[in-house]
């Protein structure tokens, strides 16, 4: 008896885990992603394949990667995710029409040769219009940095 209790309890717990997971899926399928690893196309930088974008800094030392300007309802959540690798610290920045430079990860990131994770919640003002996100390294010369699983879906 012990045992099926242990049992039901695994499962409640473990369909209470699914159903969570399932809810964010069907959320992100229906209104779809807002930006995704192919939006980022301007700039500076390369794709190197397998999903990943590559940046080199060059003499200046100021370049990135960033995506197009995308229209938003003002007042609107959105979750930003994405793993990054390089050799000094990474800044994020979203901005756009009514809306001044949010900062998701609210600080330089330190990378390293290791693939790190990352991922925030942004809450845009109800001014909002539209957004774009750029990924930067600034007056830093030699470095680099890469990006794979950019994405930006609504919460």
């Amino acid at each position: 008896m012990k045992l099926f209790f242990i049992a039901a309890c695994c499962l409640a717990i473990g369909c209470a885990i699914n159903t969570q997971a399932f809810a964010e899926n069907a959320k992100e399928t229906a209104e779809g992603p807002l930006f995704v690893q192919s939006d980022l196309n301007r700039r500076n930088g390369k794709d190197i394949g397998n999903g990943v974008w590559r940046v080199e800094t060059k003499s200046d030392g100021a370049d990135g990667v960033a995506t197009g300007t995308k229209a938003i309802p003002g007042g609107s959540s959105y979750t930003v995710s994405f793993e990054a690798r390089g050799n000094h610290n990474l800044i994020l920045v979203a901005s756009g029409e009514g809306v001044k430079r949010i900062d998701p990860l609210k600080n330089w990131q330190p990378l390293s040769d290791d693939w790190k994770k990352f991922k925030a919640e942004i809450d845009f003002p109800a001014s909002a219009q539209n957004i774009h996100f750029a990924f930067f390294y600034w007056n830093k010369p030699g470095k680099w940095f890469e990006i794979r699983n950019f994405k930006v879906v609504p919460r």
